[in-house]
């Protein structure tokens, strides 16, 4: 393999909804049930619907991956090609990052996302998307008033951006298909109390990039909702200050997970901040609108965000756009896992041996709620551990990493 498009280091074996106690054998049996029921409560489908939904909640933990049977859907060779290898595999023995993401892509099949009809294009996790906009808008408001304020007042660039990135980072908290709408999720309410259970904080060396070098900036999205916000804030911000010259927000296609960001999304977001009764929020509404027009804040989706590929295995046209980039943010939980392909490194393995194929500076931002990460210094994980014994799960921990060109 080329390691400058491939990992340098022999690939370990991926997780597995087989591993007795792992979040992936949580998700199989307990997770991916939860989101169906909710999906089933949260709409008005009619009963075939349902009774499809239904099915495919019951072939879980233990049946069979099948072929997608979605008429005219436009990822079907893609899902052919990732599924080929794996057909007949249950939930349980396929690796969990294809498992998990071909379950979601069910769920669009069962509810006749793809089909002609009324139903065409009807995202099924949009109540849930509605309600954590709703819970979460006083926070927007004061955030608004708090980023208008130090736009206003020129605040001191190096502190604002820190902060900026930090609230990006705990904004992945806010996701709706591990911490539901409604109910109890973790949250950090003093600055220290985040600071401390950031396990690596590489914000300097981000902002040494954004100061030092940016032309334009790439956001790998995640969450809608108030992450969606945080992350809007940090780009205008950007952009406001002149430190960029444009931001492209890579988003995807179509919903897969409950809270995926897709272009429709920002759109949506930034059309609602334009009309809020809150004042601060339509001006920077109005800020962001106006960057949509001019073309400095640039909307993205490709195919490839959709898939549970590895993200070395990027089609080249995205390698290209990418490299483009001054620095490109990666955001949330599942992005991290498909950087290493979900598999059982070792926590302190280095970025650079296994990153090393990236086609750009890269910074990672994500609260950690499922098993995999690297590049932690030594006695990390054991000092963590000692504190939280769920700590690669809770939602709680998280890290700012970064990782420059190195090939």
């Amino acid at each position: 393999m080329n390691p400058e498009t491939h990992p340098r280091l022999p690939l370990p074996e991926p997780r597995r909804g087989l591993e007795p106690g792992s979040f992936a054998e949580h998700t199989m049996k307990n997770r991916l049930p939860r989101i169906t029921r909710q999906v089933i409560a949260d709409n008005d489908y009619p009963p075939e619907i349902v009774e499809a939904l239904q099915a495919l909640m019951a072939e879980l933990p233990g049946g069979p991956l099948l072929p997608l049977n979605d008429p005219g859907a436009p990822d079907l060779d893609l899902w052919e090609q990732d599924l080929r290898p794996h057909l007949g595999e249950t939930y349980l023995e396929a690796p969990w990052v294809l498992a998990e993401t071909y379950y979601f892509r069910r769920i669009l099949q069962a509810c006749a996302y793809f089909q002609p009809g009324p139903l065409q294009g009807k995202d099924p996790f949009l109540p849930q998307k509605e309600q954590g906009f709703q819970e979460g808008l006083e926070q927007i408001r004061a955030y608004s008033a708090e980023l208008n304020r130090w736009i206003q007042d020129r605040a001191p660039e190096g502190e604002v951006l820190e902060d900026l990135l930090h609230r990006a980072v705990w904004g992945n908290q806010a996701d709706l298909s591990v911490f539901p709408a409604g109910g109890d999720s973790p949250s950090h309410t003093e600055d220290d109390d985040r600071r401390a259970h950031m396990l690596v904080d590489d914000s300097s060396r981000v902002i040494d990039r954004l100061r030092d070098t940016a032309r334009r900036v790439d956001f790998v999205m995640d969450n809608s909702a108030l992450e969606l916000f945080q992350d809007l804030a940090l780009a205008d911000f950007l952009l406001t200050r002149g430190l960029v010259a444009e931001v492209w927000l890579h988003c995807k296609r179509y919903p897969t997970y409950v809270s995926d960001v897709t272009p429709a999304g920002v759109l949506n977001l930034t059309a609602r901040l334009q009309e809020d009764a809150d004042a601060d929020v339509r001006f920077m509404g109005r800020r962001l609108r106006g960057y949509l027009v001019s073309g400095r804040l640039v909307l993205q989706d490709h195919p490839f965000w959709n898939t549970a590929r590895p993200t070395w295995e990027m089609p080249d046209d995205l390698r290209q756009t990418l490299a483009a980039a001054s620095l490109v943010l990666s955001k949330g939980d599942l992005n991290y896992r498909r950087l290493f392909d979900d598999r059982h490194w070792e926590v302190t393995t280095p970025l650079q041996d296994v990153l090393g194929y990236l086609p750009a500076p890269w910074a990672m931002l994500r609260v950690l709620k499922s098993e995999t990460v690297l590049g932690l210094p030594p006695g990390a994980a054991e000092a963590a551990a000692s504190r939280d014994p769920e700590w690669l799960i809770s939602g709680r921990w998280a890290v700012l990493q970064y990782q420059p060109l190195n090939h």
